[in-house]
């Protein structure tokens, strides 16, 4: 029969025979489990992680399956009003942009459209010449969009088209004013 020894950690007792010990020596000791656990667990980890494991979903709660959509509609960004934090654009330095669209680009997969923004900024005169822009994507059911920027006053001032994205909306609209890319609920 196998040498069986006693480690001590804090108040509870763990017993492990000799052929497991030298496997389990360096592993770390579990405090919430009763010393027949730490004894099967000793002899057979995985099965202690199948016995004494929750199942998801019968004792903790389970998180709720949002889509990119839902995570991205008016209610969600409405939550951003103002912006405690200024990220700046890789590209191009000079541009900042807020916590709410990071946020979209984050959650939508769309840094690519900061960066038609911010590029934009720096080679389209017709753009950089405008103080206060308004950018809108707007997606096709066919899955092209359109990137429109206007000077607030529906007056056009440049126009990309994209001819395939999986950004999850249908439509977004940014301002754009002193080099700062901001939602509306964030003007």
């Amino acid at each position: 029969m196998a040498a069986v020894k006693r480690l001590h950690n804090a108040s509870q007792v763990i017993i492990l025979t000799a052929s497991t010990m030298s496997e389990r020596m360096d592993a770390p000791v579990a405090r919430d489990r009763s010393p027949q656990q730490a004894m099967t667990a000793a002899r057979c980890p995985a099965a202690s992680r199948a016995l004494f494991t929750s199942a998801v979903g019968i004792t903790q709660a389970k998180e709720p399956i949002v889509s990119k959509a839902e995570k991205l509609s008016e209610v969600h960004l409405r939550q951003f009003t103002g912006s405690e934090h200024w990220c700046r654009h890789g590209i191009n330095r000079r541009v900042v942009f807020t916590d709410g669209v990071k946020y979209i680009a984050g959650e939508g997969g769309a840094y690519w459209l900061l960066d038609a923004i911010a590029i934009a900024q720096l080679y389209e005169k017709s753009v950089s010449g405008e103080g206060s822009q308004v950018w809108k994507l707007t997606v096709n059911p066919d899955r092209s969009a359109s990137l429109v920027c206007d000077d607030g006053n529906h007056n056009f001032v440049n126009t990309h088209q994209i001819e395939f994205t999986d950004f999850p909306i249908d439509e977004i609209k940014f301002y754009s004013t002193d080099n700062t890319i901001l939602l509306p609920s964030e003007y």
